[in-house]
């Protein structure tokens, strides 16, 4: 992925998400959470992290100290995070630790109000929780807030760009209206409220991380295939994250045809030409319903996003969490339904009421 990117031209990616998510009552991070397991979180966004390393590509693992965990969606208003720190420590701040260990050099912060820390104030404005980063952690590369056009910012008073280069931020993601945050520094700057020496410092760490990637990045060659590889490299992760959640393991579950409901368009006509590619009918056969939102039966019922779709599906005959809607993530599915391969992957969030079988 990170040599994709390059490919394309860019040079910083706002990833790994490294929430752990509360499941379906988390309205804001959902599956780009890696999982509901602190310690898988922190492995997978830690892997991620390297491996943008190792491509030449800037990472910005997020949303510290943890967004999967509260029921407020901060793009209209501000969550409130109640745990207290020791339980923090031990669930949503644990992923963060890891991916300063796998040498991330930046790292954004959301805007959360944590109780523990800055009471009611969101974590992107509140100097105790970017020294607590520091300090917790031993980070000291670039701290990104996220952007600053969400509501829970918008609504907090004060200017959010101001406020965030004074709590600590190095660097300003989205302001809803960059003139007038450019403006709103300037004045801050001039009138003493924001010391000089930060604007230097927060300039001083940019500055030397673009230098830094670009170094990096003359030493490190992008394949002439770097497209190819990438879509090589999904359809392996999809082969090897699909998982099946219930009904017999061996054998295949379709014949010489499938009709493909649920979904949209898209999936479905990705769906189909993976199955036409691997020779089956598409139009009469098994029914092989998609499942992004809400619930759905079939013979095959499989769960594009939030596998606990799967929970209304318990009279179905078989039933797998796909993990993606790529090219590559179709043609994996196509191979598990045929019997050309099998679904080896595991659940990366608990569903209440469903039993998955060990395949």
């Amino acid at each position: 992925m990170g040599l994709e990117l390059r490919d394309l031209g860019y040079t910083w990616v706002f990833a790994p998400d490294a929430d752990t998510t509360i499941g379906p009552k988390d309205p804001t991070i959902g599956t780009r959470a890696p999982s509901d397991n602190p310690e898988y979180a922190g492995k997978a966004a830690a892997a991620a992290t390297r491996g943008f390393l190792a491509a030449g590509i800037i990472p910005t693992p997020k949303h510290y100290p943890g967004h999967g965990s509260v029921t407020t969606d901060s793009h209209q208003e501000l969550p409130v995070q109640e745990m207290p720190l020791n339980e923090l420590k031990a669930t949503d701040l644990q992923p963060f630790s890891q991916v300063v260990e796998a040498g991330t050099p930046t790292v954004m912060l959301s805007h959360i109000a944590v109780q523990a820390l800055a009471p009611d104030v969101p974590a992107s404005l509140a100097p105790q929780v970017y020294t607590f980063l520091a300090q917790e952690t031993g980070f000291n590369g670039v701290a990104v807030t996220d952007s600053l056009g969400m509501g829970a910012v918008t609504n907090a008073g004060g200017s959010p760009s101001v406020r965030g280069i004074q709590a600590g931020a190095d660097l300003l993601l989205m302001p809803a209206d960059t003139r007038l945050a450019h403006a709103e520094l300037v004045g801050a700057i001039n009138d003493g409220s924001v010391p000089r020496e930060r604007i230097e410092e927060a300039a001083a760490k940019v500055v030397a991380l673009q230098r830094w990637q670009q170094t990096t990045m003359d030493g490190i060659p992008v394949p002439g295939q770097a497209g190819q590889l990438a879509r090589q490299g999904a359809k392996q992760l999809s082969a090897a994250a699909i998982t099946q959640v219930s009904g017999q393991c061996e054998g295949p579950q379709v014949s010489d045809g499938i009709r493909i409901v649920g979904g949209s368009a898209a999936d479905r006509a990705q769906l189909a030409g993976a199955a036409r590619a691997a020779g089956l009918r598409v139009g009469t056969g098994t029914t092989i319903r998609l499942v992004q939102t809400g619930s759905g039966s079939g013979d095959v019922v499989v769960a594009l996003d939030w596998p606990t779709v799967l929970a209304g599906s318990a009279g179905s005959r078989a039933t797998y969490a796909l993990y993606g809607q790529t090219e590559g993530a179709y043609a994996a599915l196509v191979d598990v339904l045929t019997g050309a391969a099998p679904a080896p992957g595991g659940m990366a969030v608990e569903v209440p009421t469903v039993r998955t079988v060990d395949c």
